[in-house]
């Protein structure tokens, strides 16, 4: 059963290529091509017209590269924003290609994805990652410190910002997911007295 849950989340459109190698956009999750320009994302137009999202980037190129507004901008429909359930499917697709390559284990792979299972239940599947604040990452450490060690809270806390990282770093994300002062692991000193707290 798990495994079928498992094959569930993973299954996401696959990206298209692009239509010839100088094509200046990329396909973004959002099944949209896509232009990072001093920072920041902008798309151009759904994957099956990529002729069109290239017209649309040769227009608005110099504006973007000088700071100025797209020609006919509007706001991003709410639904084209990331959810936490599509970073997490893009997220599981990675490592799940990486153990395909023998270049992570089974167990790793397990790891991250039961650890993906506990943040989507507790920030919801359909939340948008922008939304997240400081306080969210506050509460949902207390909630992941319930019942288990230091040493099991550290790990949970390292795997979920490396799946925050992920997003940014493949450019879901327009900016880095700013944590807060508390969703820390925690110090080595305690960790340090925990271990010397139980029976050898």
């Amino acid at each position: 059963m798990a495994k079928e849950h498992m094959a569930k989340t993973l299954k996401t459109p696959a990206k298209p290529k692009k239509p010839y190698p100088e094509f200046p956009l990329f396909p973004h999750a959002t099944k949209r091509w896509a232009k990072k320009i001093r920072g920041k994302l902008y798309y151009f137009g759904p994957w099956d017209k990529p002729d069109e999202a290239a017209a649309k980037y040769l227009a608005n190129r110099d504006r973007l590269q000088a700071g100025m507004p797209m020609l006919g901008a509007s706001v991003t429909p709410a639904d084209t924003r990331l959810t936490m359930r599509e970073l997490v499917n893009q997220f599981l697709n990675s490592k799940r290609r990486l153990m395909e390559n023998s270049e992570l284990s089974r167990q790793m792979h397990h790891d991250y994805y039961v650890n993906c299972e506990m943040v989507l239940d507790l920030l919801g599947r359909d939340t948008l990652v922008e939304s997240l604040k400081a306080e969210t990452f506050e509460d949902m450490r207390a909630s992941m410190a319930k019942g288990v060690g230091l040493v099991t809270l550290g790990n949970r806390i390292r795997l979920t910002r490396i799946l925050f990282k992920y997003g940014y770093d493949a450019d879901l994300l327009e900016k880095p997911v700013k944590f807060g002062p508390a969703f820390k692991t925690p110090s080595k000193k305690l960790l340090r007295a925990e271990r010397q707290s139980k029976p050898k």
